[in-house]
C-alpha cells in the first residue's frame, strides 16, 4: 500500500488529471474547489491511501482507500437476515478475510471491462431505438412459461424489455451459463422476434440476499438505462 499526500496550496505538490476521479470523499469536494479558483484553507492537506488491485497476478486498478473495518460473524448474518450459516452467500462470505476496504476504484487495465456491459452503450442503444420506457429482467435460471408471461405482460406497459441473466458466481445446484444462454438464444430466436427486446448478460456473483439484492439488482438496471424492473416472487432467494 503506498501513500499518497496532496497538498492543495503547495506549488511542489503533485499534480494530478482529473483529481476528482482520484480522490474520494472531501478530498474529491476540495479538488474541484480548487479547480474553480475557490478559497481552501491555506496548507490545507489530505492524506490518502492507495492499493494495488490485481487479477490473475496482473495489475489491473487502483483503489483509492476511503475505509478499512474488520467484519464480524454477526453482522454478515444480520446482512442477510439469517441465523443460517450454511446460507450460500453466509457460507462464502465467513471463507474470506475478516477486513474489508472500500474507496473509489480508478481501473487502469481497460482489458478486464471487456465483454462487460457499459451504460453509456446500452442507454445509446435504447435511445437509439427511441425507447423511453424500458423494464429490465434479473434472472440467474433458464427461462420457463412463467418468465415468458412476465416478459410479455412487461412489453404491455413498456416500450422494450432488456433481458439480462446473471452468470456470474452461483450456488451449487444452480443452472451452468452455459444453459441459461442457449435456453434464452432459442427463445429469443424463435418466440420473441420482431418484438422489442435487448439481450445481455450481467457478470457479478449472486449474493441469494433477497429483498436487499432485489433492491441492488434494481440500482444496475437503472444505471444501465432501464425505466422499470421486474421484480420475482422470490427474488434472489436460495430456493
Amino acid at each position: 500500500m503506498t501513500k499518497l499526500v496532496l497538498n492543495f496550496k503547495s506549488k511542489k505538490s503533485k499534480k494530478i488529471k482529473n483529481s476528482r476521479n482520484y480522490l474520494g470523499g472531501k478530498g474529491a469536494n476540495l479538488a474541484e474547489m480548487r479547480k474553480l479558483g475557490l478559497p481552501v484553507p491555506s496548507g490545507f492537506t489530505i492524506s490518502t491511501k492507495v492499493c494495488d488491485i490485481f487479477y490473475k497476478n496482473k495489475k489491473v486498478a487502483i483503489l483509492e482507500v476511503e475505509d478499512i473495518y474488520k467484519i464480524k460473524e454477526d453482522d454478515i448474518l444480520k446482512i442477510y437476515k439469517t441465523l443460517d450459516k450454511n446460507h450460500p452467500g453466509v457460507a462464502k462470505e465467513l471463507k474470506r478475510g475478516k477486513f474489508r476496504v472500500g474507496g473509489r476504484v480508478k481501473v487502469i487495465d481497460k482489458e478486464i471491462l471487456k465483454n462487460s456491459l457499459n451504460p453509456k452503450k446500452t442507454k445509446e442503444y435504447f435511445k437509439n431505438k427511441g425507447y423511453i420506457t424500458i423494464a429490465g429482467f434479473q434472472t440467474r435460471n433458464v427461462p420457463h412459461r412463467a418468465h415468458e408471461y412476465l416478459h410479455r405482460l412487461a412489453l404491455e406497459f413498456c416500450d422494450a424489455l432488456f433481458i439480462n441473466p446473471l452468470i456470474g458466481w452461483k450456488k451449487k445446484g444452480d443452472f451452468t451459463q452455459e444453459a441459461v444462454e442457449a435456453g434464452y438464444k432459442a427463445l429469443i430466436d424463435n418466440y420473441y422476434t420482431n418484438l422489442n427486446v435487448y439481450y445481455d448478460t450481467l457478470k457479478t456473483p449472486m449474493r441469494y440476499a433477497g429483498p436487499r439484492e432485489a433492491i441492488f439488482h434494481a440500482i444496475i438496471r437503472y444505471n444501465l438505462g432501464c425505466t422499470h424492473f421486474i421484480i420475482g416472487r422470490d427474488h434472489a432467494g436460495v430456493g
